[in-house]
């Protein structure tokens, strides 16, 4: 469109298209920063009479949606082949990766800064993420709460880092001076932290691969949380094991897949007030 036709309605129109799109508010509100600041660009230039971003409201919340993984396409990840090798990293990496999410609930930032070092008697501690700075530039920093926490890891999930380490080792001492040593669990083939575009375009591949609907790779965290609770795991220990701020958090977000008892409940209630009932 050209600028200067432009008017309020188009900006709330491609907003809400944003949105649709699975966008986040935080990404809708810095889009309308930024075209606010080129129409007053504009105006300053004497090129526009009037800024059609001006008075425009952004949600500060978007309702989330996701896709979760089934406990069949979870298992198929899991068992799958590992994949084709990949110029900059080894071939065990992609699946141990998936494996280790699928199985702990952590953020893909958060795996992708474990150090060998995290891993104690069968338990990992997560102290520290990977910062997006500008597109496609990341820093070390703190987790998203900025807090550690420490969980237990299945002994399947224990045996394939076993082996990806072994592997590892392999390779460091193939490359020698070549390899930057700083024990990262998930590095490329120069002992660099991986980039997190390139696990998350690994991740597509992969679901194409296996004839699986297009899910995010942070959907790891959230299947892994949908399953436990479905199962009736209580709210406090999942909301522990993925990092929360709070048990209420983890109520906001996955309520909706906690199983329905409130039959079960009433009936349970029914049979501790019977026997008082009949001695009354």
């Amino acid at each position: 469109m050209r600028l200067d036709k432009v008017m309020p309605v188009d900006m709330r129109a491609l907003y809400a298209t944003m949105f649709d799109k699975g966008l986040t508010s935080r990404t809708v509100k810095k889009t309308h920063v930024i075209l606010k600041a080129v129409f007053q660009q504009a105006i300053t230039d004497r090129t526009l009479l009037w800024n059609p971003c001006t008075g425009q409201r952004i949600p500060t919340h978007t309702p989330k949606t996701y896709r979760i993984l089934t406990g069949e396409e979870v298992a198929r990840i899991i068992a799958a082949p590992k994949d084709e090798r990949v110029r900059f990293y080894s071939t065990s990496i992609n699946h141990v990766l998936w494996t280790l999410m699928l199985n702990t609930g952590m953020r893909p930032q958060e795996a992708l800064a474990l150090k060998w070092d995290d891993l104690k008697d069968g338990k990992l501690t997560i102290e520290r993420a990977l910062v997006r700075v500008t597109a496609g530039t990341y820093t070390v920093g703190p987790t998203k709460t900025k807090k550690s926490r420490t969980i237990s890891i299945p002994a399947a999930t224990l045996a394939a880092l076993a082996a990806h380490k072994t592997q590892q080792t392999t390779l460091i001492l193939k490359l020698g001076s070549y390899y930057k040593r700083q024990g990262l669990i998930f590095a490329t083939r120069e002992g660099e932290y991986l980039s997190p575009m390139n696990m998350f375009t690994a991740w597509e591949r992969m679901l194409k691969r296996l004839n699986i609907p297009q899910t995010r790779l942070y959907e790891c965290r959230h299947t892994h949380a949908s399953m436990l609770l479905t199962a009736g795991w209580p709210v406090k220990a999942v909301s522990e094991r993925l990092g929360h701020a709070s048990a209420k958090m983890t109520l906001d977000v996955y309520a909706h897949t906690l199983p329905n008892t409130d039959a079960e409940t009433a009936a349970f209630f029914d049979r501790l007030i019977a026997p008082k009932a009949v001695a009354s």
